[in-house]
């Protein structure tokens, strides 16, 4: 190969070097990536006997603008585990006003839990004051019914 020529495909090889080694930018990070937006979220439904042992827990996952499950239906007694699987700050806000559940950002960073049971029958409607307000955004809804008396 002639000299000239020989120069010219080092220079090509190197340039495609180069740029096969530059910062593919934020899309290259899994983990920088924008999230994918959640399937519509399913309702579980979870009855105890009224004499089976207490219930397993129930969980719901605050994802980034979402619960999931949206909707949970549960006998009274049964305990709901929320834990934050986003990568932000988010809470657990009864759409109601009441102070006697819930849970503030400040302790529901990532990777956190929060851990409730629900002692009386009656729909629960709650949502995420970071991410929506009670009536659109980040919502959620836990239906408590009396335990069977089959």
């Amino acid at each position: 190969m002639p000299r000239p020529l020989l120069v010219a495909a080092a220079a090509v090889a190197l340039a495609i070097a180069v740029a096969s080694c530059a910062d593919d930018g934020p899309a290259a990070d899994p983990s920088l990536a924008p999230s994918p937006a959640p399937p519509p979220a399913p309702t579980i439904t979870v009855a105890a006997a009224v004499d089976a042992p207490v219930a397993e827990p129930v969980h719901v996952q605050s994802l980034d603008n979402t619960f999931r499950p949206e909707v949970v239906e549960v006998t009274v007694g049964t305990e709901v585990v929320w834990t934050n699987v986003g990568r932000n700050d988010h809470d657990v806000t009864p759409s109601d006003g009441s102070t006697t559940w819930g849970v503030d950002a400040d302790g529901f960073g990532p990777g956190a839990e929060y851990r409730h049971t629900f002692t009386e029958p009656g729909e629960y409607p709650y949502f995420c004051s970071i991410h929506g307000t009670a009536e659109v955004g980040q919502l959620g809804t836990i239906i408590v019914t009396a335990a069977s008396s089959d």
